[in-house]
C-alpha cells in the first residue's frame, strides 16, 4: 500500500492519496482513491476534486486476459475568477471578475467510467482485444449574469469495439 500526502503552502493545494494491489494466482487488482484541493493566487478560484479507479485482471489461460475497471470521480467546488480586462489587471491582478463573484459562478461535475476488456495473446506481436464500456458525466454550472443562469448536462455513453494489433518496431499497427 501507498500512501501520499502533499501539500504546498505557496499555491494553497493539498493532494491527499491511497494506492494498493495485490496479484495472487491468476488474479491482480490495483485500487487507488486520490482528493485534491486546490485555492488559486486570484480571489474566487478554488477547486476540490476526489478520484477512485480500480482495475481488476484475471489470467484465464497464458495467452488471454480479462480486466474490470472502474472509476468514480466528482469535483463538487469549482470557483473560476473569470477574466479581467487590462485596466483590472492594472489595478490588482489577483483579482477575480466582478460578475463572478456576485452572480457566485461557479461548477460542479461528477461521473463513473466501467469497462470490461479481453486481450488475446496470439504471440509477442499480435493481440486481439475487445471492450465494452459505459461512461456517466453530469454537470452543472452557474452562469455570472443577471438572469442567475444554469447549465445542467447529464451524459450517458455506451460503447464497443474490437481490434486487432500488431507490435512492430517501431510501429503498432491497430
Amino acid at each position: 500500500m501507498e500512501v501520499h500526502y502533499k501539500h504546498f503552502y505557496q499555491y494553497r493545494s493539498t493532494n491527499v492519496g491511497v494506492k494498493s494491489g495485490f496479484s495472487k494466482n491468476k488474479i491482480s487488482n490495483l485500487t487507488s482513491i486520490n482528493n485534491h484541493y486546490f485555492v488559486g493566487k486570484r480571489a474566487f478560484s478554488k477547486s476540490s476534486n476526489t478520484t477512485f479507479y480500480n482495475k481488476m485482471r484475471y489470467f484465464v489461460s497464458d495467452h488471454w486476459q480479462i480486466e474490470w475497471l472502474i472509476g468514480l470521480y466528482s469535483s463538487p467546488i469549482g470557483t473560476d475568477a473569470g477574466a479581467l480586462s487590462l485596466n483590472e489587471i492594472a489595478v490588482n491582478r489577483f483579482a477575480a471578475n466582478a460578475r463572478n463573484k456576485d452572480f457566485d459562478a461557479e461548477e460542479t461535475v461528477k461521473g463513473l467510467m466501467t469497462a470490461l476488456v479481453s486481450k488475446y495473446f496470439i504471440n509477442d506481436r499480435s493481440t486481439f482485444q475487445s471492450n465494452v464500456f459505459y461512461r456517466k458525466r453530469d454537470f452543472t454550472a452557474r452562469l455570472p449574469f443577471e438572469a442567475g443562469g444554469w447549465v445542467s448536462l447529464s451524459r450517458d455513453f455506451v460503447g464497443t469495439n474490437l481490434s486487432y494489433l500488431y507490435q512492430g518496431f517501431p510501429n503498432t499497427l491497430v
